[in-house]
């Protein structure tokens, strides 16, 4: 469904333009984006059962001074193809009461689309990153514009399936699905074991897709034989980095890939802490950081019932993490 009224309809009740935080590195803001897809793993969720696992990654890194002269990337890329296929309900349901300013235009991002990659023949450290469930990767813009604007190179996962709606270049738009999701409330009739039991059942095959993604980003890098920035990523420093769920799924690449050096969990926190309990695995060899804000206030009594929990039980799970 399109909008139903136009966009100069809103404008007497929103700021004409919103800018983002300007970088305060000493590079300009490239952004770049990639649709791969990873040959040796099926698509599991796709309709047609010979597909595969086809990603949306988009990337910031440094660029030239003069790419201010370039074209200013959107907030939101392929936004025409989501405001397309989506109602104004599910528009604001996904991306809040600031939906509008996203889908007119009125936010400006602060990167070049497709810009020059900062001069000479450096090399620059590789970040690859995963977002928090369901989460967009636009929606940590401002932390990648400014990164990049100091020397680094970060590619952001989509994560398609997940979000309310990822567009691809070619005008396709894929929905979330139910299955590729995960839900920590317990279902009727399930008890607190039981609930902790299926949570580690379907973390699984997330926190596997998900690392799967972050090693196939890195291998698609490699072969770069064009573009910005072919032959100008330093594979010997790379990084994983997630928020939440792609906190523990960086964790998990962490475990299963030695060419990743380090390791950066953002409230990446699950019921058996920031990493993964496998059969057989071993904690990360790498360097490894948990970022978490204040602890939160107690639940309370009505949040514990919804949760089937004592707060006796409650407070024996959080010492033991």
């Amino acid at each position: 469904m399109l909008l139903s009224a136009p966009v100069s309809a809103w404008r007497h009740e929103l700021p004409t333009f919103v800018q983002l935080p300007h970088p305060s590195g000493p590079y300009a803001v490239g952004r770049v984006g990639y649709d791969w897809i990873d040959q040796s793993r099926r698509d599991e969720f796709a309709q047609t059962p010979d597909a595969h696992r086809e990603l949306m990654v988009y990337i910031w890194y440094p660029a030239k001074k003069q790419a201010a002269k370039d074209k200013p990337a959107g907030y939101l890329p392929e936004a025409k193809f989501i405001q397309e296929k989506l109602s104004p309900d599910e528009l604001e349901g996904a991306w809040g009461p600031l939906w509008r300013r996203i889908f007119s235009g009125e936010i400006g991002a602060g990167a070049y689309e497709n810009a020059p990659i900062a001069g000479g023949h450096e090399h620059f450290p590789l970040v690859v990153f995963s977002s928090g469930l369901g989460v967009p990767v636009t929606a940590y813009t401002t932390m990648f514009q400014e990164i990049a604007s100091h020397g680094y190179i970060v590619a952001a996962i989509e994560p398609v399936y997940e979000s309310a709606a990822v567009a691809f270049p070619d005008g396709r738009v894929v929905r979330s699905v139910a299955a590729a999701n995960v839900s920590r409330r317990p279902q009727p009739g399930e008890t607190r074991k039981q609930l902790l039991d299926r949570a580690r059942k379907e973390d699984v095959p997330l926190l596997d897709r998900r690392s799967g993604d972050i090693r196939f980003v890195i291998d698609q890098l490699r072969s770069l034989r064009a573009g910005q920035l072919a032959g100008r990523v330093d594979f010997g420093q790379i990084g994983a980095w997630g928020h939440s769920i792609g906190g523990r799924a960086a964790a998990r690449a962490c475990q299963l890939d030695r060419q990743i050096k380090a390791c950066l969990s953002a409230d990446g926190g699950g019921l058996d802490g920031p990493v993964a309990v496998y059969p057989g695995a071993a904690l990360p060899s790498q360097p490894f950081m948990l970022m978490s804000g204040p602890a939160p206030p107690p639940p309370t009594d009505a949040v514990l019932a919804s949760y089937r929990i004592s707060r006796e039980d409650w407070q024996k799970e959080r010492d033991a993490r």
